[in-house]
């Protein structure tokens, strides 16, 4: 059997730690104030982003899962295309995909299987 995680730190840390997590959300990190700032800051910029879109998306995604029934023939979960989107009225969804990047760049930051 797999380590399942367990916390919200678990999973911090299984895809790429603090840093890299927020960079890839595009959220500010907050530095104890005990800590001398990093004169080599090595940030990772991946554009702007949204949680609030990604949230939205998951949950999209989510309730598309739900509504399938087995045997599935791609039981992974993939990001949606334009196609999916429009058709099932989420044209602000879809929109904002291409603000924040592309379908494929939003698949690759979000872990998605792209279409």
């Amino acid at each position: 059997m797999t380590d399942v995680p367990q916390s919200l730190y678990d999973l911090v840390t299984r895809f790429g730690g603090r840093k890299f997590v927020a960079s890839r959300l595009g959220i500010a990190l907050c530095r104890p104030k005990h800590r001398t700032p990093n004169r080599h800051n090595t940030e990772m910029i991946f554009g702007a982003f949204s949680l609030d879109f990604a949230i939205r998306l998951f949950a999209f995604i989510r309730q598309d899962q739900m509504l399938k029934r087995p045997p599935l023939v791609c039981a992974g979960i993939q990001m949606p295309d334009e196609k999916v989107l429009v058709a099932s009225g989420e044209h602000k969804l879809a929109e904002e995909v291409e603000k924040y990047g592309g379908y494929d760049s939003i698949a690759r930051r979000l872990h998605l299987a792209i279409f």
